[in-house]
């Protein structure tokens, strides 16, 4: 039989605050931290509540008959107080009062003994829980209990918040720019610049962010991520291409042939001179050296995306994260597709980039009718930025020339910085067979005038 655990409370303390209310309620507005369900004698929590409603409703002056209304306003309270009479609630009342706090500084101090011994008793009843998943024999992953917990606890850590020493903006002013200062790069861009030039005028891959490059199946989004990818490596970033389409042999080939110049069909066939071969093998010498991965999963889970982000952050500094692309690969759910891929988009923007402090480009499927995602609006609500990755029409290759390219990005929300005025695009030229991506000499982005830079 198990031995039965006494967990932690302290009634003086709950007590304490109750009476120190009863006769300053004002004090309300300084413990905002501290909830109704933070206290282990459930009518205390009631009366702790009703206090809070009634300052809310301008009452200054709280008393027994004040509280015992409020109570009686509310029927999940009511019953909570039914196995007690008024009497009782008055005499609880009233011995209350002996135990107030004079202070506010006073006060505080018990509010923030219940809000501690509340957290033990969660925190306890969270680590017997992971106890429990544990010892049992089922096939839930290491990597999905891992997840569970660190999301658990994170939630958990979240809800005993404590800041009641807010500063005045002026005193955190001069720190706050500093970081500002120090988050800009050589290039004097804050964030990752991206290999195009052109796109640092919209954005740069920041930490915390999300870039979403939406496009039509066979267009070349793999293509363009690889060449952000290879800039990213090329300029000492570590990085990690998460793929749901392409195995280490076919990246491997697109990246060679990136770096080399040769063509991936030669690649791939061995076509290649004696010249080309020295040029694989100082490209190949060259990658091993790099803090780089690319991890191929056809069926990748949200647990694993986030295991293997944390994993890699903590070996080498993960600081820029591809995901090719963002759509329904976990097969072992019961959510709707349109549910998934969003839920998929906030892993990537919050509890990845943004617990993570990565800065992280993602792939969408564009819808084949119109501009815009396919599957789910909900992948713009957590995107900092949506663009869409198009062949050009003949008649906008015609009217941009030779030096327009073949390629267009239209930038549709952008939350970090410039946005694109209707009509607008970027011209890149796309080799395909070569991995190649350049930006186009020719743009046809109109000049902002001097007021509006």
């Amino acid at each position: 039989m198990a031995q039965q655990v006494n967990l932690p409370f302290d009634v003086v303390a709950e007590t304490g605050v109750i009476g120190t209310l009863l006769s300053n309620p004002r004090f309300v507005l300084h413990s905002e931290f501290l909830k109704p369900k933070h206290f282990y004698e459930y009518e205390n929590g009631c009366i702790y509540w009703a206090i809070n409603e009634l300052y809310k409703q301008g009452v200054s002056e709280v008393d027994d008959f004040s509280i015992i209304a409020q109570i009686e306003s509310n029927e999940q309270v009511k019953k909570i107080f039914e196995k007690k009479n008024i009497n009782d609630i008055k005499d609880f009342l009233n011995k209350a009062k002996y135990v107030a706090r004079p202070t506010k500084e006073e006060y505080l101090k018990l509010c923030k003994r219940i809000l501690n011994l509340s957290f033990k008793r969660d925190m306890y009843n969270k680590l017997e829980n992971f106890q429990q998943q544990c010892l049992s024999i089922d096939d839930t992953s290491a990597n999905e209990i891992n997840m569970n917990i660190n999301n658990s606890l994170g939630e958990l850590a979240k809800n005993y918040i404590i800041d009641d020493n807010v500063k005045l903006f002026g005193e955190v002013v001069d720190e706050v720019w500093e970081e500002i200062v120090e988050s800009r790069n050589e290039s004097g861009f804050a964030g990752i610049p991206s290999k195009f030039p052109i796109l640092n005028e919209f954005f740069t891959y920041e930490d915390g962010e999300l870039v979403l490059i939406s496009g039509r199946e066979k267009t070349g989004k793999s293509m363009y991520f690889i060449n952000e990818t290879i800039h990213k490596i090329e300029n000492g970033v570590p990085t990690a291409y998460f793929d749901t389409e392409m195995s280490d042999k076919r990246f491997l080939e697109r990246a060679l042939a990136y770096l080399t110049g040769i063509k991936i069909q030669n690649i791939r066939n061995g076509k290649y001179t004696s010249e080309d071969y020295h040029k694989i093998k100082d490209a190949l010498n060259w990658i091993k050296k790099q803090k780089f991965v690319h991890y191929y999963e056809p069926a990748w889970t949200f647990d694993k995306i986030y295991t293997m982000s944390r994993i890699l952050k903590n070996q080498m500094g993960l600081g820029f994260l591809v995901f090719d692309y963002i759509k329904q690969t976990d097969t072992n759910t019961d959510m709707k597709e349109a549910d998934y891929l969003g839920e998929m988009c906030n892993l990537l923007k919050n509890n990845v980039g943004g617990a993570l402090n990565i800065s992280v480009l993602a792939g969408g499927q564009q819808s084949p009718y119109d501009m815009r995602l396919a599957d789910s609006a909900k992948l713009a609500r957590y995107a900092s930025v949506i663009a869409y990755w198009m062949y050009k029409e003949q008649e906008e290759i015609n009217n941009d020339g030779a030096d327009g390219g073949n390629m267009k990005l239209i930038i549709d929300r952008n939350r970090l910085g410039r946005q694109m005025r209707e009509g607008e695009y970027i011209n890149f030229r796309f080799r395909g067979d070569y991995a190649r991506i350049e930006q186009a000499k020719y743009q046809p982005l109109k000049e902002k005038p001097d007021f509006m830079k």
